[in-house]
């Protein structure tokens, strides 16, 4: 392997034009909600299935002029790489507090939308879900999916879902006590309540089973972030499910493998048909509750932990991981950003040729300044993001009205930003140079398996390019 001084990587990468200070990787499209109804939380949830790219806003004032929680669901399509609005939903009937649009799930050409307060004429339960699907031309409602009366306590039902999956025929939503699995008829496509899954036997009573809830075929994935059963004291869990013909049976159950006693282990999860990757947010590290995110993978029938996947650069109270989404080699994670930047920022990973997931980049908003809760809702596909600020309000504007970011993933990444301190000079060379000596594949920026000599023509043209 050929050798280089220090000297040399100085003169020769560092003999480049005047470098900018890292203004932001990512000029993403800034999509703002429709003007009526008035916006309060656009971009509190997003999902997409690669044709349509959806943005919740749970607290819009549908039916009121100003000031109630109504819910509404608008429906983006790609068009010359930007997103341009096709459709708003929301129900005929909806009500003033309904929250329809808390939680949103697509696959293929159906969706779940959640209202956390829908009231149901004739019982007296709150809550549930609206099924949609498009027909080619627009999203149709085809499917209500209601509490069960008489299944469980009201009181398990009162609030209700916060989270939800969505695959095929099976939907499932959480309650208090556990979650509840629906399923459509296939002959009449009729939409009713089949299962209540309780939480299962020897697990916490503080557990809050039904954290997250991630649905892939036959896999249904459940989170309980406070599990402080045996094994994963207070360190959160989460359990592994499979789908057969007598409903969902429980075959294994994850837990962090090291760590704080408070990771939140299971707070959010993907699953892409390949990783499962769960985020554990207050995971402590190197850094008090810096986060992390653990990718896993099915080998034989058991899930087996592959990488834990920890931020280049990691801080105080940084959470990693509060959401995560996992596609092909690219998964994102959020994670909060301290000051001068009140908005949190999303790091993106790639994994290499050798299998291991680096850090990549990040993204983070034009309007770093007021864009809070950034990062708290995450779609991704084919290479591009959609990022939602439910929180986003700028300077003098009256009320939060919240926000939506849209990036194509290949402005993600800064090489040159080596050691990821939002600047560019000396210091990332020195890192590249101690890596690529360490025979670290950080240092693999042609990406091509090997550290060679290329690699430091790749960080020199990195380092000419700059991070504007």
């Amino acid at each position: 392997m050929p050798r280089f001084t220090l000297a040399a990587l100085a003169t020769g990468c560092l003999a480049a034009p005047a470098l900018a200070q890292l203004p932001q990787h990512c000029d993403g499209q800034r999509m703002l909600a429709p003007a009526t109804p008035a916006p309060r939380a656009f971009g509190v949830r997003v999902a997409t299935n690669g044709t349509h790219w959806i943005i919740a806003d749970s607290a819009a004032s549908t039916a009121c002029p100003d000031g109630c929680t109504s819910g509404m669901v608008h429906s983006y399509e790609m068009v010359d790489g930007r997103l341009v609005l096709r459709q708003s939903l929301v129900p005929a009937d909806i009500g003033f507090q309904d929250r329809f649009g808390v939680r949103v799930e697509i696959d293929g050409n159906r969706m779940l939308v959640a209202a956390a307060f829908t009231i149901w004429p004739g019982l007296s339960t709150r809550g549930g879900a609206f099924i949609y699907e498009h027909d080619g031309e627009e999203w149709v409602e085809v499917g209500r999916l209601r509490p069960p009366e008489g299944e469980v306590d009201p009181a398990a039902l009162s609030v209700f879902p916060l989270r939800a999956g969505l695959h095929g025929d099976l939907a499932i939503l959480d309650a208090a006590d556990g979650v509840m699995a629906y399923r459509r008829d296939p002959a009449s496509g009729e939409w009713a309540f089949d299962q209540w899954v309780r939480i299962p036997d020897g697990t916490s009573d503080r557990a809050i089973f039904g954290s997250a809830v991630e649905i892939y075929e036959d896999w249904v994935f459940i989170g309980a972030i406070r599990d402080d059963s045996p094994g994963s004291p207070q360190g959160g869990s989460v359990f592994v499910y499979r789908d057969g013909p007598t409903g969902l049976e429980l075959v294994q159950k994850l837990v962090p493998p090291t760590g704080s006693i408070d990771a939140s282990f299971g707070y959010a999860m993907d699953f892409d048909g390949e990783t499962l990757a769960i985020g554990a947010h207050s995971f402590d590290r190197v850094e008090q509750a810096q986060g992390a995110v653990f990718a896993y993978k099915l080998v034989g029938d058991e899930w087996v932990l592959r990488q834990e996947i920890l931020h280049p650069n990691p801080r105080r109270i940084h959470r990693l991981g509060m959401r995560v989404e996992v596609e092909g080699d690219v998964l994102l994670a959020n994670y909060e950003q301290n000051p001068p930047y009140e908005s949190d920022f999303v790091a993106v990973f790639r994994r290499h040729a050798d299998g291991v997931w680096r850090f990549g980049g990040r993204l983070y908003p034009k309007t770093p300044l007021f864009a809070t809760g950034f990062g708290l809702a995450l779609a991704l596909h084919d290479g591009y993001a959609l990022v939602g600020a439910e929180a986003e309000k700028p300077p003098r504007q009256p009320t939060i009205g919240g926000a939506a970011y849209f990036f194509d993933l290949a402005c993600a990444t800064c090489p040159a930003d080596f050691n990821t301190d939002f600047a560019v000079d000396f210091f990332d060379a020195l890192a590249f140079f101690n890596a690529f000596e360490a025979g670290d594949l950080r240092a693999d920026l042609d990406l091509d398996g090997a550290l060679t000599a290329l690699d430091f023509l790749a960080f020199e043209a990195a380092l000419r390019a700059g991070c504007g």
